[in-house]
């Protein structure tokens, strides 16, 4: 160690100069790591429920919506169908619904207008008739740019003077726009200042000198931007579990960091106090390391994506910060030597503290045993619950919206249903009435608000005169190019 021990006595300078200076690389490439937090990443890549998902969206187009609910106005008002018009013209909706829309087509298919009203309550129209809701479906583009794509919608809205409670905007590309908000290294600045500030201060009290524990902070920084930088070289992304890595990666420095001065300080009377405190420090950290390490990477198991990335994330973090700390902290202790310190007071809690549990070691091992087995059965009772409404803050304007959207209108998200016909001859009647009938038993299920198909669109008994059946049936043609409920030349029929 005394080879180690002259090295950092002649360049400790250098390194940390060579350490400022790749500061502000680090800092771009942490900067700019792109941040992902669609709902598809928890699912398994290779898993069925992914898959047929994929070959839902080839065959009925990407299938995002984002749901805008007008308050205190009609379904028949001017404005609404203006916001409707507006928000279509836009690159990234390819379709927006109204309830005028809607009933239009229904109505335009033999259903009456009182029926046609009672179908739309609870989907675009709340109960008392005074929440409105346009569904915008999103186009690939808009799907490829969800922050773009709820900016513009919300740049129509304020343009048509739809701001506040005037308006709710809820659904999966809203949602997931906040979480990447929420996730986002700028939002979790000032959170991460404060928590700076705390490591500050307790590090100034440890070591009584300010210079040296700005230095330890700084280094706990750097630490934080190589490892972010890192994730971003290997091709990572952020998401809102990978948002707490920054703060792991500063206990991780600060640990080996303190753990080093504090032999540094132990071995202040030896003739190579920085030697000997390598010698002491690098066996105790590296084992912490290791395991700490391989139980992270024991995550990647994991089929849930963002738990397999937070994995090898934070194995990377846990690494950079050993070499942070006992790689460039002595390099720190050559320039701002700590300072010895009386930590009688502190052994003496400690020593009474080991020798009550010497003289109670079956008291305490008997309860250590019990709070064990007391966990254990807790744990085999945990429940798995993943709702990305969780994640948002409970004065957030983005969970009032959905929660008003979804007590009012729909639920922003759905279940759905595809119907394949492999009966090429079979008349386009005889099919609508099969999904109705498969319709009617998903809308009788206790957990279904409501369900909306083609179905939804025609009357509940087709006519009976030839001549009026052939006229609908035209005009169901005409509409095909429109439906958004039949694909592959009516081979695919779906239920929302």
């Amino acid at each position: 160690m005394s080879t180690l021990s002259e090295f950092y006595q002649k360049h400790s300078g250098k390194l940390l100069l060579l350490t400022l200076l790749s500061f502000p690389l680090l800092f771009v490439k942490a900067q700019t790591l792109p941040a992902n937090n669609d709902i598809e990443t928890w699912l398994p890549r290779d898993s069925e429920v992914r898959s047929n998902y994929e070959e839902f969206k080839r065959d009925f187009g990407v299938e995002e919506l984002i749901v805008v609910g007008i308050e205190n106005t009609s379904k028949d008002d001017v404005l609404v169908e203006a916001v409707c018009e507006r928000l279509e013209r836009l690159d990234s909706v390819r379709k927006c619904w109204s309830p005028g829309r809607m009933q239009a087509i229904m109505t335009s298919f033999g259903v009456d207008d009182v029926e046609a009203e009672s179908r739309l309550k609870g989907l675009t129209l709340s109960q008392d008739g005074r929440l409105v809701g346009l569904i915008c479906l999103l186009s690939p583009e808009g799907y490829g740019d969800r922050a773009k794509t709820v900016d513009a919608v919300t740049g129509v809205l304020e343009y048509c003077q739809l701001r506040g409670d005037q308006v709710r905007l809820a659904g999966a590309p809203v949602i997931v726009t906040e979480l990447d908000r929420l996730g986002s290294e700028e939002e979790n600045q000032k959170f991460f200042f404060i928590t700076l500030l705390v490591c500050w201060g307790l590090l100034a009290y440890t070591t009584r000198q300010w210079q040296l524990s700005l230095a330890l902070l700084g280094l706990t920084i750097w630490a934080i931007q190589l490892t972010l930088a890192g994730i971003h070289v290997a091709g990572g992304e952020m998401n809102f579990i990978l948002s707490a890595l920054s703060v792991m990666v500063m206990i991780f420095t600060l640990a080996v960091s303190i753990h080093f001065m504090h032999y540094y300080t132990a071995a202040l009377e030896d003739d190579d106090p920085l030697g000997q405190a390598l010698k002491t420090a690098w066996k105790p950290c590296c084992l912490a390391t290791l395991t700490t390490t391989i139980g992270l990477v024991s995550l990647a198991v994991s089929d849930i994506l963002p738990v397999n990335q937070f994995g090898y994330a934070a194995a990377w973090g846990s690494v950079v910060a050993l070499i942070t700390g006992l790689g460039l902290t002595p390099a720190l202790m050559t320039i701002w030597p700590p300072q010895a310190q009386s930590e009688e007071q502190g052994a003496a809690i400690i020593s009474r503290l080991g020798d009550w549990i010497s003289t109670h070691s079956k008291v305490v091992s008997a309860a250590t045993v019990t709070m064990i087995m007391a966990t254990c059965v807790g744990l085999m009772s945990i429940e798995t619950k993943i709702d990305p409404l969780d994640f948002l803050p409970k004065n957030s304007k983005v969970l009032t919206d959905a929660q008003r959207v979804e007590a009012q209108l729909t639920n922003i998200d759905s279940i759905e249903a595809v119907v394949e016909f492999r009966n090429n001859d079979l008349p386009f009647t005889q099919r609508l009435e099969k999904v109705r009938e498969i319709e009617a038993v998903i809308a009788g299920h206790p957990a279904v608000r409501h369900t909306i198909s083609s179905a939804s669109f025609f009357p509940s008994e087709m006519p009976q005169n030839p001549f009026t059946l052939g006229r609908l049936l035209k005009r169901a043609e005409s509409q095909r190019e429109h439906n958004e409920y039949i694909a592959d030349g009516e081979r695919l029929w779906r239920i929302s």
